[in-house]
């Protein structure tokens, strides 16, 4: 089988990265160059994932997005929810600045969670006229009541999980004993980001990737932090933002050797303006962004002919699948399983790891 390759763009406001998590930090500039970029993109083949937040979507420049795509949603475009926190009503009296620890919403209560992302849902279907099915969680803040919350408001796809990452000591989740595969877990299609360990040495590289938990091991050990520079060992997420064309490429050919079929490439829709994040400081870091990204497509496809997919391509067939087991279940005695309900639930190990033990049993 031929791989497949997603493009997710995070659609959201600009805002200091490394500064005070503020409602008021909603602006939303003119989107002019996005839609540009996304047009590039599709000619080559591509399809496109939008995962916009409240503030995007409220926005007058974004809603300019989202009507020029409208008519393509389901082919090219796919409309998903991105939640950030800080600027998604409903607020409490004191909103106006959010904490590190809240700014991830799976820290949120279960009930303001879903508070929030009812209104974000509601939103993007006013707008659009379409109903998300994927979610992917601001700062990848997917919590122990996430998976509920997705589920009651009828998602049926998450882009959350940053695979091998460790956001805890930001007090958000710890995703280090998860790999790049998909899988399903109580109804919903989970489709990580693609992330890799990579490595002069393949042998090396092959080990880490198919041991999720093996790189942060070596990342607390002194002697192998050290041994790990000696062959080049480094994590990189699949993305424009920060690597190279070559180093994107290392990590798409790293998961190819693992096994892995199904690639998510992603990035912020605000690095394509200066300054707006930390990998763009001037217009020719734009411009540089924009080339390897169009680089790297083009080589996916023509090289490696991978084959263009939406991740909510998955919630039909999920939707097919769970009519068949509900039939398969009113025909058969019921039994009584256990379930693990947290996932994931913090920064435990413990419980990640049973978690996607869990969820490896089910694909």
């Amino acid at each position: 089988m031929a791989a497949k390759l997603a493009v997710v763009i995070h659609a959201e406001e600009e805002f200091d990265w490394h500064g005070q998590f503020s409602s008021a930090n909603n602006q939303v500039s003119p989107q002019y160059a996005l839609i540009a970029l996304i047009e590039k993109l599709i000619v080559l083949g591509a399809k496109v994932t939008l995962a916009m937040d409240y503030a995007f979507v409220a926005s007058p420049n974004g809603q300019t997005v989202i009507q020029h795509f409208s008519s393509r949603q389901g082919e090219s475009i796919e409309f998903a929810s991105h939640l950030h926190p800080w600027v998604n009503p409903p607020f409490s009296q004191s909103h106006h600045n959010v904490s590190k620890f809240e700014s991830f919403p799976g820290n949120l209560p279960a009930d303001i969670e879903r508070e929030k992302l009812q209104t974000l849902t509601d939103l993007i279907h006013d707008i659009s006229g379409t109903k998300p099915l994927s979610y992917l969680a601001g700062r990848h803040g997917f919590g122990a009541n996430t998976l509920a919350t997705l589920n009651e408001l009828g998602y049926q796809v998450d882009l959350s999980i940053c695979p091998y990452y460790d956001f805890s000591a930001s007090e958000g989740p710890d995703f280090r004993a998860f790999d790049c595969r998909r899988f399903e877990k109580e109804g919903v299609t989970f489709l990580p980001h693609t992330s890799a360990v990579t490595s002069w040495s393949r042998h090396y590289q092959k080990r880490f990737n198919r041991h999720a938990s093996l790189y942060s091991e070596w990342q607390q050990s002194p002697l192998k932090k050290v041994m790990g520079r000696g062959i080049g060992l480094r994590l990189d997420r699949l993305s424009p933002e920060g690597l190279s064309l070559r180093q994107m490429q290392r990590v798409y050919l790293a998961q190819k050797q693992n096994g892995l079929k199904e690639f998510v490439l992603s990035f912020h829709s605000s690095s394509l303006l200066v300054n707006a994040t930390p990998y763009v400081k001037a217009q020719r870091d734009v411009a540089a962004l924009e080339a390897r990204l169009i680089a790297f497509v083009t080589w996916a496809f023509n090289v490696e002919q991978c084959r263009a997919f939406l991740p909510q391509s998955f919630a039909s067939k999920l939707a097919l699948l769970s009519k068949s087991k509900s039939q398969s279940r009113a025909a058969t005695p019921a039994r009584t399983t256990s379930t693990s309900t947290s996932f994931p639930p913090s920064s435990s190990r413990s419980q990640l790891q049973h978690a996607k033990v869990s969820a490896k049993g089910e694909c």
